[in-house]
């Protein structure tokens, strides 16, 4: 009977344990944080050509990828209410993917090596709590990437739409993971000159895998 009771009573203290500590941080998802991503992105170009001047005639169209990875840092500020959760966040991270291929044009070809290089931009994360300690959310947002045509010697910023889906858990009072896949639609960019007319439409994919310190 004494034994029973005391394990009655550990339980009834490790509950109000569990809700003070609840109560310090008021909620494993409420606050301010910053972070820190890397992950594995791929790139997809649909590319048309027009020649033009001495190559006027020909034509050329294609998909073109590039995989490679990523990494980067965020920050933002998320509100639990009940079950439901809101956040923004800002981000900001490098790339090393890179796509080089030969673009024929009749018996002459265009020859293009492109990188992208980086890109920041701000989302709104709306989301649900599975648990206290679990957070599945959405992502949507709008990003500006640099991308540089080394064949060229020339580079472009390019605005996307950002859309995702990702995961969030807490380690610690302090400390979250997560782990998100975004995919971004970017604007078509056209380029010209002595030799040809290309219009790009370009879109990546991103898995990535995040630590986040709250405030």
């Amino acid at each position: 009977m004494l034994i029973k009771k005391s394990s009655l009573i550990a339980l009834l203290l490790a509950g109000v344990a569990m809700q003070a500590q609840a109560a310090d941080n008021g909620g494993a998802f409420n606050g301010g944080y910053a972070g820190v991503l890397a992950g594995y992105e791929s790139f997809n170009a649909k590319s048309t050509d027009t020649g033009i001047g001495s190559l006027a005639g020909l034509s050329s169209s294609g998909n073109y990828g590039a995989t490679g990875t990523t990494g980067g840092i965020f920050a933002g500020y998320g509100k639990e209410f009940g079950k439901f959760y809101l956040g923004a966040e800002a981000e900001a991270s490098l790339g090393n993917a890179q796509e080089k291929t030969n673009i024929t044009l009749g018996n002459s070809y265009v020859y293009t090596d492109v990188q992208h290089k980086y890109d920041y931009g701000l989302s709104i994360r709306p989301g649900f709590l599975v648990s206290d300690n679990l957070l599945l959310y959405t992502r949507i947002g709008f990003v500006r990437s640099r991308f540089d045509d080394n064949a060229t010697d020339t580079n472009v910023n390019l605005n996307g739409l950002r859309l995702g889906l990702g995961t969030e858990f807490a380690l610690s009072n302090n400390l979250n993971a997560r782990l998100d896949w975004v995919y971004t639609n970017y604007q078509s960019n056209n380029y010209s000159d002595a030799y040809q007319i290309s219009k790009t439409d370009t879109s990546s994919n991103a898995f990535r895998v995040g630590l986040a310190y709250h405030f």
